[in-house]
């Protein structure tokens, strides 16, 4: 990870930063160390899907459909 990084910060200057190597080594280097710690420690979840299933979902249009009701 470490000589990836460096790597990126070599290159990062060679390239158009709005070209698509441009923004993908940005884009690492801005979570690069995010990355990096989640490597080293296990306990970190890549991703959030255990909080997100515990949230109840919200029930869109729920306002458009009680003024249907009433409009009848």
């Amino acid at each position: 990870m470490r000589a990836f990084e460096k790597w990126c910060i070599c290159e990062q200057s060679k390239v158009l930063p709005k070209s698509p190597i441009g923004k993908a080594i940005g884009y690492f280097l801005n979570y690069s160390r995010q990355l990096v710690r989640y490597t080293m420690d296990g306990r970190y979840m890549l991703d959030n899907n255990l909080i997100e299933n515990s949230v109840p979902p919200v029930a869109l249009g729920r306002k458009n459909y009680h003024l249907r009701i009433f409009k009848k």
